[in-house]
């Protein structure tokens, strides 16, 4: 699904509305294309009426524009930091208030249970990221979307643990399922997108894992 909404328009729509905090703005420049792809991903995973929690949520940016794109969906963003600056981002979109919060919250102390989990480069800051996995896919109950750095990245990132290749995806899905999908961030060529769907409704498992 295309966004309706991008992040030139909230760029926009923060600066029309007197938000002063140009570190923001550099920030949705420097990330545009990866976000914008990883948008389109989830959008077309997100039914009109899911629930969506994004794991690392930092400035809460997918989940806004998630909640922006789909008028009835509810979205959370958890941070193991405050969340003091999403929070603050928030107050500029009362059209999204009453779908949308945000909370200081650990991976591994995740609890309740929602119909997307949203996982965006942070498998890689974790030490024990099966265990941190594991958590995840507790959560989700319908589908997972994760990006995580690949060979092709930088080894010097502060804060990185490691990079990912395919085998190291899929030894970390496998013991869950095989229904999902691998692709490169063809913008960069820096990350791995991962698009994980659980169970039918009838309880059965779709067996096939494809990579791209």
């Amino acid at each position: 699904m295309k966004p309706k909404l991008d992040y030139q328009y909230l760029a926009n729509i923060l600066w029309a509305r007197g938000w002063e905090g140009a570190w923001y703005y550099k920030y949705l420049a420097s990330t545009h294309f990866r976000l914008e792809k990883s948008l389109e991903l989830i959008l077309d995973m997100t039914g009109d009426e899911d629930t969506v929690l994004d794991v690392g949520t930092a400035l809460g940016s997918i989940p806004l524009m998630i909640v922006l794109n789909k008028p009835k969906v509810v979205a959370k963003g958890t941070d193991i930091r405050e969340v003091t600056s999403a929070n603050r981002i928030i107050k500029f979109f009362p059209e999204a208030q009453t779908r949308l919060f945000y909370q200081q919250q650990d991976v591994m102390k995740l609890e309740e249970k929602h119909d997307i989990v949203i996982c965006m480069e942070i498998l890689e800051h974790i030490e024990d990221d099966k265990k941190a996995f594991e958590m995840i896919w507790n959560t989700a109950k319908k589908a997972i979307f994760m990006s995580v750095p690949n060979e092709n990245s930088s080894t010097n990132v502060a804060g990185h643990l490691r990079r990912y290749t395919r085998e190291m995806i899929e030894e970390l899905i496998n013991p869950y399922t095989r229904n999902y999908t691998i692709e490169n961030d063809r913008d960069t060529e820096h990350f791995y997108f991962v698009k994980i769907k659980k169970e039918e409704k009838n309880g059965t498992k779709r067996a096939s894992r494809r990579t791209r």
